[in-house]
């Protein structure tokens, strides 16, 4: 069973436009290997050449006796010169005058043969010419920056060069569709000024030989092509480079369609983008010189050079202009310890002329002009982080986020970019949406058509004027807008690297008074109290007070050791733990006596079953069994016991806490071993900052175990398990 794919644009962007396999007929092609064999011709060559009889693939250059001139040429390039250096070979085959036009094609040299009039002027009349082109637009680009004013002069100076009835300027958009700037035509024919055409008018691998063979004549749109014959077992002949390639039927039916009889393109690159085209349409056949058609390159090269001048010039103007409020956001940046705070100001708009600004961080936003509401932020933001993406622009921001439509006359056009990826931070810029009427050259769309493969996309019939209403678009964004957007996000970069450098340095010098300064006085204070609990006589009073004290100043020394831990753990280092064979269950008995004599009205149940000893490190394993366990009488039911149990199993170990009280809320579990949490209750039994989950998590991930959770109206159990060899 075969399938039939849908239709859609891919039909005509999988035509295989660069291997034809035929030419046009005006002309003739040959293809040699490097032994000077013949391998693939145009079924015309005998015809056009003046030739006795079909050059046939096989033969030998010298069995083809094509005199030699020619033959000399082609030696030279067999020997190393480029054919560039000598096109065109102007030689006469039979008598017969030609253009030869050479180029390699893999490892194959191809001629191709182009019948030139007898009365053809020389050579140097298209140089007189072409110079006088580039000597206008030269005058004008003096006088004139703007850019349609230069494609203006080209159009007329092409027309000029080779007589066609129209000649058109045709610049590509952003979206990929292109639109008339400039044009000189004969008086009777309709203006195409300022008509726009779809970015399916012209495929992906079309444009793609734009860039590769930038000059392109079809000289009889009625013409029958002519087929190229091959050598057996010759791979089909890349035909990216031929200057007679023939035409694919789309694009013939496309010029039929347009009442076109012979057309000319050449490409107008600008920094590796096809950024243009010189389009000409005559209504009948028209043969164009090969000498006058790189007299129209050299016009198109020169052009290329000025647009990208021009452009550049008009870049350069609006970022300077931009630069003074980029600097004085800096400035604020750099003064400010709030980054959001900083970016709160107009200067943000002027740097990409934006009708409205916003800058988010942590899921808080800054609002400057006209913006979506924060909701609408906030859910734009959450699907920036989805794309990816450092940088995004668009001036329709609906047709890649469609919530976006809700609040398209506020927000259409937006660049977005990132300058804290883990924690969302974006610069995001807003432009209002720009309502406005396109001329089309034809309702943009093609007809469905089914032959002899099937069903397929072809080309409008008609190209009168068709105007469409375009809603939920901005103004598109110069490329300098989106240059200066990045250089505002580095800026922010910088600013925010500052500040976590600075706040690491705090962070260092807060450790290590935490480290050193602060706990040798809480050693003192817990001697002090353990001093006054024995030498004072006995009352109760003292003995709650020396209690407190030396209480207090454990949690004070837990606490240190949990921050030491945590800035450890932050700055990358891992948890080290030294392991040694251990009896947890003897491990725990020995905590749990400590811990019923330092809290004598607490109650403690332990029960072991099972061989409990396992490799682990018993320092770092009794700061987990201390933290569980004092975490358990903590928040526990006052009165009521805490039951403590080790459990040797089969391949790990089992140690188990559980309290009787209040369940834990589901909206807290999911970050229980998280630090710095807050428990959300404000009363004496809440204090801590959270760090005693999180480092006992940690620890036990070092041993390569795991914590368990469970909490219900019952009560709590935190079960540590812990693996251990078979």
């Amino acid at each position: 069973m075969s399938f039939t794919p849908p239709v859609g644009l891919h039909n005509c962007d999988r035509e295989p436009i660069h291997i034809p396999g035929s030419v046009q007929p005006h002309g003739a092609l040959l293809a040699f290997d490097a032994s000077r064999r013949l391998v693939v011709a145009s079924r015309n060559a005998g015809a056009v050449l003046g030739l006795s009889d079909r050059p046939l693939p096989g033969r030998s250059l010298e069995q083809l006796a094509l005199g030699d001139e020619i033959e000399g040429a082609f030696e030279r390039v067999f020997d190393g010169v480029r054919p560039d250096d000598l096109n065109p070979v102007r030689a006469r085959v039979r008598g017969r005058p030609v253009d030869v036009i050479m180029h390699h094609a893999g490892a194959l040299l191809v001629a191709e043969f182009e019948p030139r009039a007898e009365s053809s002027p020389p050579l140097d009349t298209f140089a007189v010419l072409a110079h006088r082109a580039l000597a206008a637009l030269q005058r004008r680009r003096q006088n004139e920056r703007a850019v349609e004013t230069l494609l203006g002069v080209a159009v007329t100076e092409v027309r000029r060069l080779i007589g066609f009835d129209r000649v058109m300027a045709y610049r590509f958009r952003p979206d990929g569709s292109g639109e008339v700037v400039a044009e000189e035509h004969a008086p009777e024919m309709p203006v195409y000024r300022g008509l726009r055409y779809p970015a399916t008018d012209i495929p992906a691998q079309a444009r793609r030989l734009y860039l590769l063979n930038p000059l392109r004549l079809i000289a009889d749109v009625a013409a029958e092509p002519s087929p190229l014959i091959s050598l057996d077992g010759q791979a089909a002949l890349d035909q990216s480079h031929c200057t007679l390639r023939s035409v694919s039927p789309i694009h013939i039916e496309y010029l039929r369609n347009m009442g076109v009889g012979a057309s000319m393109s050449v490409s107008i690159v600008v920094e590796g983008r096809l950024w243009g085209l010189i389009a000409c349409h005559h209504l009948a056949a028209h043969t164009v010189p090969y000498t006058a058609r790189m007299a129209c390159l050299l016009i198109a090269q020169s052009l290329e050079m000025m647009v990208e001048r021009a452009e550049h010039g008009e870049r350069r103007v609006m970022i300077e202009r931009s630069m003074g409020g980029i600097d004085g956001l800096t400035r604020r940046l750099e003064s400010h310890d709030d980054l959001l705070a900083a970016l709160n100001h107009e200067e943000t708009l002027a740097v990409t002329e934006a009708d409205g600004f916003a800058a988010v961080l942590d899921g808080r936003v800054v609002r400057v002009g006209a913006t979506p509401d924060l909701e609408a932020i906030a859910a734009l933001a959450a699907w920036l982080d989805s794309q990816g993406e450092a940088l995004l622009a668009t001036h329709h921001l609906s047709g890649v986020h469609p919530p976006a439509e809700a609040y398209a006359a506020v927000t259409s056009g937006l660049i977005a970019a990132r300058f804290h990826e883990e924690r969302s931070g974006y610069l995001l810029w807003f432009r209002r949406e720009l309502r406005h009427v396109v001329r089309w050259g034809g309702k943009p769309e093609k007809i469905v058509d089914v032959g002899p493969h099937g069903p397929r996309l072809t080309p409008r019939g008609s190209f009168e004027e068709w105007q469409q209403s375009v809603v939920a678009t901005a103004d598109d964004w110069h490329p300098g807008h989106i240059e200066l957007a990045e250089t505002l996000r580095r800026r922010v970069v910088d600013a925010a690297l500052r500040r976590a450098t600075e706040v690491q340095r705090m962070r260092d010098l807060f450790i290590g008074i935490l480290g050193h300064d602060l706990r040798n006085p809480v050693a003192a204070v817990s001697m002090a109290a353990r001093i006054v609990s024995r030498a004072s006589p006995r009352s109760g009073s003292m003995d709650r007070i020396g209690a407190t004290l030396d209480s207090s100043s454990r949690r004070m020394s837990r606490l240190i050791d949990q921050m030491l831990d945590f800035s450890r753990i932050q700055a990358g280092e891992p948890m080290r733990v030294d392991r040694q064979a251990t009896d947890l269950g003897a491990l725990v008995d020995d905590l749990v006596d400590e811990l019923a004599l330092a809290y004598p009205g607490s109650q403690f149940v332990t029960r072991h079953t099972g061989d409990a000893t396992v490799s682990l490190d018993p320092d770092r394993m009794g700061q987990v069994v201390s933290n569980l366990v004092g975490n358990a009488r903590h928040h526990g039911a006052t009165g009521r016991p805490i039951r403590i149990g080790v459990h040797g199993l089969a391949g790990r170990v089992h140690f188990e806490v559980f309290n009787e009280g209040r369940p834990i809320a589901p909206d807290r579990m999911k970050d229980l071993f998280s630090p710095f949490k807050s428990s959300g209750r404000r009363d004496r039994r809440s204090s801590g900052v959270g760090l005693g989950l999180y480092i006992t998590d940690q620890i036990v991930r070092a041993h390569g175990g795991r914590i368990e959770v469970e909490s219900n109206e019952g009560g709590t159990t935190f079960r540590v398990v812990l693996p251990r060899p078979a």
